[in-house]
């Protein structure tokens, strides 16, 4: 299937709102202001392979490795300081034997400075002007009208040739390039011949112009989407001082954000190097309709006790769908660029493919694929998901179970008050993830993180349930193994 087709059955979703089509990179006109760099290019003289062999190091002969001919053109891609736009230019060396005489190297750049004044003001040869008019003269001579020949037929002969005239002055108007020509400082038989066209420097107008488009589009969305995400965490916070969420509604949130977390929808971790990579469009559809369907098996949905979560969830799945069509959007015209670009250099052999993304990227968050994902990511996992927070965030590093009464030591450890005596009983006084030295030892009641404690009451009672019981039991068999009335606290 070819691009500009796929583009189109893309844009054609019924997900895709009509702003965003509107918005879209347009393939096809920028494949038509291709052609017409082509077409100025060969007014010139300078066509594909004319340009490929200027441009670049040519094998000529196939046995021989080495390339012969020497580079003589470049094509210069600056951005303007006003507007951020590419500015376009080609470059011509001439360089002259120095056996010549400075005669010979006047008289031939003026020459080629004449022929380049010529294609300026939109000149033709007198053989095209001389068919032209035998053209119209042998229209004249074998008209034959009898008694109505009369003025008026070689008025409106004359006409047609003014506006034929008129039309081909236009058409190389169009197609003249603005031309200057240099010498090189030091080397006075050397030149440099800078051709700016007409139609690659609208080319890239469009496209720098379309890319503006994209990005006020990507700004308008992600402020959107902030929007949404602030809305469903205030319905979180309010749904977490509810009676219902302690008592059954919360554990559901919690399983469900988990199961989210684990999904790498949006970025998987390498866990071999700790490293996070984006995943694509496709990969990102993928893993969230994997998580729909987790969810689904789970039946969680159906037994939330307050109807608000679960219109709370939809809402946050929204969120979610709303992201993935930003991304497969992004992509669909991230491919465009890079296809009309390489459309670009196969038609002109300019060689803009790997320049343009670098000058363009920095000025046009809309092509940087993971800034809206890395963004939204960020909000949700700050301002949803830690709303109901996980309970691996709340363990103690020793006994890997919540940290009941949690002891925050001077290098902000924290471990249960329990582990931390045990610690002490083993003549360990240093910190057990740091050691920094004396960080146990110098630890009291005053080291009790009772915030943390009150939030895992809160979020965790079933655990801080059972750690207590457990706590209980084991001092119990402590008191019964030991003639000492002295018991860990």
């Amino acid at each position: 299937m070819k691009f500009a087709k796929e583009l189109e059955q893309t844009l054609a979703d019924d997900e895709i709102p009509e702003e965003w089509v509107e918005a879209a990179i347009q393939y096809k006109a920028l494949k038509k202001c291709i052609g017409r760099v082509v077409k100025e290019l060969n007014y010139v003289g300078l066509e594909r392979n004319t340009l490929k062999l200027l441009l670049e190091n040519i094998e000529i002969n196939e046995k021989d490795t080495t390339a012969s001919n020497p580079i003589v053109a470049k094509y210069v891609l600056k951005k303007s300081k006003i507007h951020n736009e590419i500015v376009p230019s080609l470059k011509i060396v001439v360089d002259y034997n120095e056996e010549l005489t400075d005669d010979y190297i006047n008289e031939s750049i003026t020459m080629l400075k004449k022929k380049l004044e010529n294609i300026v003001v939109g000149t033709t040869s007198d053989s095209e002007n001389n068919e032209e008019f035998l053209s119209i003269d042998q229209q004249l001579n074998s008209t034959h009208l009898g008694d109505h020949d009369d003025a008026s037929t070689i008025k409106s002969f004359e006409s047609d040739k003014t506006d034929k005239s008129k039309d081909r002055a236009e058409r190389e108007t169009a197609l003249s390039p603005r031309t200057t020509i240099e010498q090189i400082p030091g080397f006075p038989k050397k030149y440099t011949i800078t051709i700016k066209l007409r139609s690659d420097a609208k080319f890239f107008h469009m496209l720098n112009e379309e890319l503006l488009v994209l990005d006020q589009l990507r700004n308008k969305e992600e402020e959107r989407l902030i929007k949404d995400i602030q809305i469903v965490s205030n319905t979180m916070n309010e749904l977490s001082t509810k009676e219902s969420l302690k008592k059954g509604d919360m554990y559901k949130w919690r399983e469900l954000f988990r199961m989210f977390i684990d999904s790498e929808i949006y970025f998987k971790t390498n866990n071999t190097e700790v490293k996070t990579f984006q995943n694509s469009s496709d990969s990102v559809e993928k893993r969230l309709e994997q998580f729909k369907e987790n969810v689904n098996k789970t039946k969680i949905l159906t037994t939330f006790k307050n109807k608000k979560s679960l219109n709370t969830f939809q809402e946050f799945l929204y969120i979610n769908e709303r992201l993935l069509r930003v991304l497969k959007f992004q992509s669909i015209n991230s491919k465009a660029l890079t296809k009309i670009l390489k459309k670009f250099d196969k038609q002109t052999s300019l060689n803009v493919k790997m320049k343009v993304p670098n000058l363009i990227t920095p000025d046009h968050i809309f092509m940087n694929g993971s800034s809206i994902s890395k963004t939204i990511c960020s909000i949700i996992q700050t301002n949803i998901l830690t709303v109901i927070p996980q309970l691996d965030d709340y363990l103690c590093p020793i006994c890997a179970d919540i940290a009941y009464k949690p002891i925050r030591l001077s290098c902000n450890h924290v471990f249960c008050v329990r582990c931390m005596v045990k610690h002490m009983q083993a003549n360990h006084d240093e910190c057990p993830l740091c050691k920094k030295s004396k960080a146990v030892e110098e630890a009291d009641s005053s080291n009790i993180d009772v915030d943390l404690a009150l939030k895992m009451v809160k979020f965790f009672p079933k655990e801080t349930k059972a750690k207590l019981k457990e706590r209980q039991k084991e001092r119990y068999n402590e008191f019964a193994n030991t003639d000492s009335k002295c018991i860990i606290t």
